[in-house]
């Protein structure tokens, strides 16, 4: 048998469990891999997408895609996107292969950071590279927030 250790953050509010790791936007299914390409193309030619394709491609298999698509949602400025953003600061996958200006230009949870930023002018100080304990309380923080704003 092995012992588990570390620390797990959660936090309650209005009897609801926030834990880093729960996801709080709904459920919805991945984009497929089909569908990657034209997203990519859609989402950098500005056009305008069912905000469903976007929540999709958030979660999808491609790397760069779901940065992009991080962006996209902050630059729409539908609110209905914000949990959304929130689950998406879990995702500090890093593209890799192509020499970038700055990590960060690809990362997910840096670009969602963004994005939640833009729609709502808070800055908890989320920083997408530190130490992953860090990264959980400031990811509770949002769940906190927006959890606090649902009543």
């Amino acid at each position: 048998m092995r012992l588990m250790t570390g620390l797990v953050l959660f936090l309650i509010v209005n009897n609801t469990v926030l834990a880093a790791g729960k996801r709080i936007a709904p459920d919805i299914e991945p984009l497929q891999h089909s569908e990657v390409i034209t997203m990519i193309e859609r989402i950098n030619n500005h056009d305008e997408i069912e905000l469903h394709k976007v929540y999709q491609s958030l979660v999808g298999p491609q790397i760069y895609l779901r940065a992009l698509a991080a962006t996209y949602l902050g630059e729409q400025g539908n609110h209905y996107s914000i949990p959304y953003l929130i689950d998406a600061l879990q995702d500090c996958s890093v593209h890799v292969g192509v020499i970038y200006t700055d990590a960060a230009m690809v990362s997910t949870c840096y670009r969602a950071n963004v994005s939640l930023e833009k729609l709502t002018g808070i800055d908890f100080g989320f920083i997408w590279d530190a130490k992953k304990g860090e990264r959980e309380a400031i990811i509770l923080k949002w769940q906190q927030w927006y959890q606090e704003g649902q009543r």
